[in-house]
């Protein structure tokens, strides 16, 4: 057993190690987020812009002044000697105390209480996640000193030293001179505020690149020295930490550092940062921020005009909470994966959203929105998913009340920010429209999506565009709006990942396949985004295609060129190669990839492979060489590779009967060899060489060529020619090879797990920290846990409606049973006591 100090020593580094983690994600979400901040603005034209005074806002309320009192204490927040960031935050609290005064006599109708939480207040669910103040309504204020990001009004930055101020002192040069709205000074205020303008990175701060490292400066508005950039990073996630746990278009930051300070306005496009300011000359900019905002609507603080919560009394809520309780609770936000997941918590709040479709206005009941990782950029499409519920399914005159379902009125939503439809795309909501025209099958059914009124961003608008982001000379910005997208479909699907066996993954795979076909034979849509998240187990485990965002709708009478898309571990050698030589400089007519049709098909076998490496028995047992295999032929990992060789490699290896991964699962390598021969041919053999077809010939008329003939050089060229310009080839392959996958057995003795023949999640499935850091024997002692761990799952986890102990779903539960293989004619009351024998 250790001892107390080597238990101390334990908790030491591991809250060191969360430190350089936690410092190291906010770094590189400076880095990513660089060149999306238009600094330039003045506080002043800032507030009368983003903070206005609205009509009925009574002059009265207008007129109030802080007293001499406030305006003393906030100018001296700045820290004295021996002081921290910790006397900053009281002295701001007080200063702003009771303040602006929101009289019943007085106040705006919108007009709300605000108040601020305690200073560092951690949330318990969150720890290393600090928001330095937090300013809420006052009805909202967490008790105990935690902080609820999904209740912020706005955020407080808080550091002790100018120098840490994330953006540099203003010093307009002249070429940039034309993007601000204000030339010049405003009677002397910015050039009083803009005086100390000496701050630059010391040498020994050293300045932070894309890889970590330093390399000039790229945008003369964003300082570059180490602690600037990590303040950059810090807010950056705060403020997309917030937006993500909340339905919001905007945030408001206000930074203090030093007797400086910003105000910014954040949105999915950019950030819009203001020249800073002395506050301690101008205390009442500070002042004049929070007296605005308590008067503001809610959609003026950013709020999704759309949405609004519903009480719990509400029958509505009532009804949609007994609803989303037949489903596993990661399905509440369509994450039914059995892999391990760290999510926030959420509010048990429901919100009511608001769509106007076809004429008619609906009202859907949604949960409140989750922290999802991966959630720290603010500037983003933010694609948000979720169950949802339309309560007009269950009113009195709608359906009889024999005829309604248990899952009856739940629906799927998915919102994100769009950017404008160019010649050939259009939303997607209009895009669902046309394949259910054209009758497409294997597609979700769409009950109602458009834009969201009011929620557009403005960051992109031309007089914002400052010296953060020059464009070349001779150039203008090419920022574009963003628009919410909001979708409710009819078809609740789950993750491709919770497929119950082989022979399921691979059926749903061809589903999806003979969708993105009959699209593109149909109504001329191609889909460009192939990808393991998009393809989707609907109600009786068939394959849905989801996420036509990304799609195009293709004229046949213009041959005007168009770009290619796609998830990158999933897209063609072809176009890797295309991305390679445009990052490379060689963006010309030569490297120019349109996307096409084979790309797309090209891509379900790269689905079907990272299914099936992460989720299938197969010879990589050890969670290192998989990540590095997956890597080599994927890409998946370790980001961005500098060529397609390892796609090359893998479609050869495949092809040629040398792959590294052998799976256990009968008739799984037979498929994807096949699958490799054909996609090969793109590569390999094309443009077929002239003595190749002469071989090919001349060998043609000898006996038994029949044996041989594929395999010449000119054969397998025409073999692959010949099943790509098939329209069915791929999705006939796919069904014809899942007939020869055999299903698991039942175990011959249910009471030792040892026996229990799964395909289903067989491989240990890691983040690549805990790879990284694994040693040998942890990595063994993990391999076991893990495999413990599957053993004890139940085998309808994440099957949501589909699971019920209901007679009317002892059907369905009786065919989940019977392809999983684990018997068709047992008696669903029986689950609890077969569960406790099948798991020992």
């Amino acid at each position: 057993m250790p001892s107390h100090s080597e238990t101390s020593d334990d908790g030491e580094d591991l809250a060191m190690q969360r430190e350089l983690d936690l410092e190291n994600l906010f770094i590189g979400v400076a880095l990513d987020t660089s060149g999306s901040h238009m600094v330039g603005i003045s506080p002043v034209e800032f507030l009368d812009e983003f903070l206005p005074w609205n009509d009925d806002t009574p002059q009265q309320y207008r007129n109030q002044r802080p007293s001499d009192a406030s305006l003393v204490l906030m100018r001296s927040i700045p820290p004295q000697d021996g002081e921290t960031e910790h006397d900053m935050g009281a002295r701001f609290r007080q200063s702003l105390q009771d303040w602006p005064t929101v009289a019943t006599t007085d106040a705006p109708l919108n007009a709300i209480t605000t108040g601020f939480g305690d200073f560092r207040a951690i949330d318990p669910n969150r720890p290393e996640s600090i928001v330095d103040i937090a300013h809420y309504a006052v009805k909202d204020i967490p008790g105990h000193g935690a902080s609820a990001y999904h209740l912020m009004q706005s955020q407080v930055m808080l550091k002790d030293n100018k120098s840490d101020d994330p953006f540099m002192p203003l010093s307009t040069p002249k070429m940039f001179a034309d993007a601000l709205t204000n030339e010049g000074h405003e009677d002397g205020e910015e050039a009083e505020m803009e005086q100390d303008s000496t701050q630059v990175a010391t040498p020994d701060e050293g300045n932070y690149s894309a890889a970590g490292h330093e390399v000039p400066i790229s945008y003369p508005a964003e300082n570059p020295a180490s602690e600037a950039t990590k303040t950059r990073g810090y807010i950056s996630a705060y403020a997309a930490m917030t937006m993500s746990v909340m339905f919001r278009g905007h945030l408001f930051t206000v930074i203090l550092f030093g007797a400086f300070a910003r105000f910014i306005r954040w949105d999915r496009r950019g950030s819009i940062v203001t020249r800073r300011f002395n506050y301690t000359k101008r205390p009442e900019l500070i002042f004049d921020f929070y007296h605005r905002f308590a008067q503001l609507t809610p959609a003026q603080r950013g709020l999704d005009p759309s949405v609004t919560p519903i009480s719990d009394d509400d029958p509505r809520a009532h009804r949609a909470r007994a609803k989303f309780s037949l489903y596993d609770k990661d399905m509440l936000h369509c994450h039914a994966i059995t892999k391990r997941q760290d999510f926030w918590p959420v509010s048990e709040t429901l919100f009511e959203m608001t769509i106007s479709f076809e004429g008619k206005t609906r009202q859907f009941i949604v949960p409140a929105p989750k922290f999802q990782l991966g959630s720290f950029h603010p500037f983003s499409r933010s694609t948000r998913r979720s169950l949802a519920y339309d309560p007009s399914y269950d009113e009195e005159d709608a359906v009889d009340d024999n005829e309604r379902e248990a899952y009856g009125g739940i629906l799927f939503m998915k919102d994100y920010w769009r950017e404008p439809c160019g010649k050939l795309t259009r939303p997607e909501a209009d895009i669902y429209k046309l394949l259910a025209e054209h009758d497409i099958p294997y597609v979700a059914e769409m009950e109602a999506g458009g834009d969201i009124p009011g929620m557009r961003t403005r960051t992109q608008e031309t007089r914002f565009l400052a010296v953060s982001h020059p464009p070349p000379d001779g150039h203008k910005h090419r920022k574009r709006p963003l628009r919410c997208h909001r979708l409710f479909l009819r078809t609740v699907a789950r993750d491709l990942s919770t497929f119950g066996n082989c022979r399921t993954l691979v059926n749903c795979v061809a589903d999806a396949m003979e969708a993105a076909q009959e699209a593109f034979d149909r109504a001329h849509i191609l889909h460009r985004d192939i990808s393991a998240g998009n393809i989707m187990i609907a109600p009786g485990h068939r394959g849905v295609l989801v996420d036509w965002d990304r799609c195009i709708v293709l004229d046949l009478n213009d041959d005007a060129p168009y770009g290619s898309s796609g998830t990158w571990p999933f897209v063609s050698v072809h176009l890797v190669d295309a991305q390679c030589a445009r990052e490379n400089g060689q963006n010309n007519k030569e490297t120019f990839a349109p996307h096409s049709l084979i790309d797309d098909r090209e891509s379900a076998f790269w689905v079907l492979l990272f299914i099936a490496m992460l989720y299938l028995p197969h010879n990589l047992r050890r969670p290192r060489q998989l990540f590095y295999q997956m890597d080599q032929w994927l890409n998946y990992g370790y980001g961005f590779h500098s060529s397609s060789l390892g796609k090359r490699n893998c479609l050869s290896e495949w092809a040629e009967h040398q792959r590294v991964v052998e799976f256990a699962i009968p008739g799984l390598n037979e498929l994807l060899r096949e699958l490799a021969r054909v996609f090969i041919v793109r590569y390999d053999y094309t443009p077929p060489r002239e003595m190749d077809k002469k071989m090919y010939y001349t060998m043609l008329d000898t006996p038994n060529a029949a044996k041989f003939i594929h395999e010449l050089p000119y054969g397998k060229y025409l073999y692959g020619k010949e099943r790509m310009e098939c329209r069915t080839w791929l999705y006939d392959t796919l069904r014809a090879h899942a007939k020869d996958i055999s299903l698991p057995t039942q175990p011959a003795n249910p009471s030792s797990p040892s026996d229990v023949v799964y395909d289903y999640r067989h491989n240990d499935c890691y983040s690549m920290e805990e790879v990284t850091r694994m040693e040998p024997k942890e990595e063994r002692q993990r391999a076991k846990e893990c495999r413990q761990e599957r053993m004890t799952l139940s085998r309808e986890r994440g099957l949501g409606a589909f699971y019920t102990t209901s007679s009317q779903g002892a059907s369905s539960l009786a065919l989940i049973r019977q392809e999983a293989g684990l018997g068709a004619d047992l008696d669903p009351k029986d689950e609890p006591e077969r569960k406790k024998r099948r798991i020992g």
